[in-house]
């Protein structure tokens, strides 16, 4: 993570097989995601394909928070 030393904070993504933008990217996993984030020189959020069913998951993983767009989209659409 060259150059991050003077970031507030990192973005790690997609964590889980998502849509939008990261649709044409490998999900890394969490176990991934974990190793990462214990590198990172400063906070690191987790965002890309999280819903209600796979969120527990990074319980553990070291983000300091999470961004679940399409299911944030879907509570609001399904109304």
């Amino acid at each position: 993570m060259r150059g991050a030393r003077d970031l507030h904070a990192l973005v790690l993504s997609p964590v889980f097989p998502a849509g939008g933008a990261s649709a044409a990217k490998p999900a890394l996993g969490v176990k991934a995601f974990s190793a990462l984030a214990a590198l990172a020189p400063c906070p690191v959020y987790a965002l890309g394909g999280i819903t209600a069913r796979n969120v527990q998951a990074l319980g553990e993983s070291g983000a300091c928070g999470l961004a679940g767009v399409e299911a944030i989209q879907t509570a609001f659409t399904s109304r």
